[in-house]
C-alpha cells in the first residue's frame, strides 16, 4: 500500500511542473516592452434605463417590510476547511 501511495505522489509530483508550461493552441504572441497602456482611476459608471429604474422601484414598493432591515443578526460559521484542520490537529494531539 505505501508503494501504490509513493507512486501517486511521485507522479503528482512529476506532473505538476507541466501545468507551468501549459499553452493555448493559438499563434504565438510577440511581447513588445513600453507599450503598457494607462489604466483609469476609476471604472465608468454604468448607465441604466429608466425601466431598470422602474422595475426596482416596483420591486421595493412590493416589498415595503424590507426597508426595516438591520442586519447584524448573524452566527459563527464554520467552513469545512476550518472543520478538517480542527479534525487533524485533535487527532495528531491524541496521537503524540
Amino acid at each position: 500500500m505505501k508503494k501504490l501511495v509513493m507512486a501517486a505522489l511521485l507522479a503528482a509530483f512529476a506532473a505538476a511542473p507541466s501545468v507551468g508550461w501549459a499553452g493555448t493552441t493559438g499563434a504565438r504572441t510577440t511581447v513588445v516592452s513600453g507599450a503598457i497602456a494607462p489604466r483609469e482611476a476609476a471604472p465608468a459608471p454604468v448607465d441604466s434605463s429608466p425601466t431598470e429604474a422602474a422595475a426596482y422601484a416596483a420591486r421595493e414598493a412590493a416589498a415595503p417590510a424590507l426597508a426595516e432591515f438591520a442586519g447584524g443578526g448573524g452566527g459563527i460559521y464554520i467552513g469545512g476547511s476550518a472543520v478538517v484542520v480542527l479534525l487533524l490537529v485533535i487527532i495528531i494531539l491524541i496521537i503524540l
